[in-house]
């Protein structure tokens, strides 16, 4: 399973659904439970946060490789 996305910080995962309760981002840590509770193994995981989100620090571009276990 490899895929790309926009994901939120840790940090920023409160505020931001306290701010935006409809709009449905994962966040960092969601996405590593979620791979793990569907038999995922991560194999690569790396993120950029990119110019603009690096600045308010609250989406990390992140590029992931899971097998499945």
């Amino acid at each position: 399973f490899v895929f790309t996305d926009l994901v939120l910080t840790p940090r920023s995962g409160r505020l931001v659904r306290r701010l935006l309760p409809r709009l449905d981002q994962l966040e960092e840590t969601a996405l590593h439970t979620s791979l793990t509770q569907n038999n995922l193994n991560l194999n690569y995981y790396a993120y950029d946060p990119g110019e603009f989100m690096a600045v308010l620090g609250l989406m990390n571009y992140c590029t992931t490789v899971a097998r499945k276990a």
